[in-house]
């Protein structure tokens, strides 16, 4: 026999994209910290919610300048750099970060630049990835599996 309680517990958890599977992923997510470091009020809000919904916690800054502040006093699983940004651009921060700080958490860029010298200037500047504007969730969330080895999202 079906117990209707449990049926609607399993149906509201589908709806809601709760299977087990992703369950577990988003209490992986749960212990992350994401710095992201983006000046644009709009794109900032946009990945904060993408991320959130996925159970990480963010930290939002609005130039280089605080992103490399923010790494000094926290501890972040994953960085979102922005490259243009005002104060102290994303491709300096993240120089910083990596040479004068030696953090090493993983860093991908985030800008609206697509072309192949641009990708090389971020990695040679210590990040480890070059995402582009339009943010895809779907390539945030690989990007994040991939540089921590976990299994979020």
């Amino acid at each position: 026999p079906i117990n209707r309680r449990e049926l609607e517990a399993d149906l509201t958890k589908l709806i809601n994209n709760d299977t087990p599977d992703n369950t577990a992923q988003r209490s992986k997510a749960q212990k992350m910290r994401v710095l992201i470091a983006e000046d644009n009020d709009i794109n900032s809000e946009i990945v904060k919610a993408m991320l959130e919904a996925e159970g990480f916690k963010t930290l939002h800054v609005k130039d280089g300048e605080q992103a490399v502040a923010a790494c000094s006093k926290h501890k972040f699983d994953f960085i979102l750099m922005d490259c243009n940004m005002p104060v102290m651009d994303g491709i300096m921060a993240s120089n910083i970060i990596r040479n004068e700080l030696k953090v090493s958490t993983p860093i991908a860029a985030l800008t609206a630049n697509v072309f192949p010298e641009d990708k090389e200037e971020c990695l040679k500047a210590g990040m480890n990835d070059f995402l582009t504007k339009p943010l895809n969730k779907g390539a945030l969330l690989a990007s994040i599996r991939l540089h921590t080895q976990s299994d979020v999202g």
